[in-house]
């Protein structure tokens, strides 16, 4: 699996985390990991729009896969490899 593949399958399966927690508890507001609101976290996040081509803004899997990607890799294969001890995403 390559980084791209692995941080869209990884943002899909964050993202279904997400929602199945807001509908566990319709009073919980889904969460994201980062404040792009922040000066330094901003400019990442419309360098990534504009290297990406997506459109600002960008729906939840997109803005998951920013964050997703800003991980550290050891992060990101961590969480991949959990998500497939758990059968949801393949190798």
């Amino acid at each position: 699996m390559t980084r791209e593949e692995m941080i869209t399958a990884v943002a899909r399966e964050v993202l279904a985390d997400r929602r199945r927690q807001a509908e566990h508890d319709p009073r919980h507001t889904p969460y994201y990991l980062m404040n792009i609101s922040h000066p330094v976290l901003r400019q990442y996040y419309l360098d990534w729009l504009a290297k990406t081509g997506e459109s600002a803004p960008p729906g939840d899997e997109a803005r998951t896969r920013f964050e997703v990607a800003m991980l550290h890799p050891a992060v990101l294969r961590r969480m991949a490899e959990e998500y497939r001890k758990q059968g949801r995403i393949a190798e």
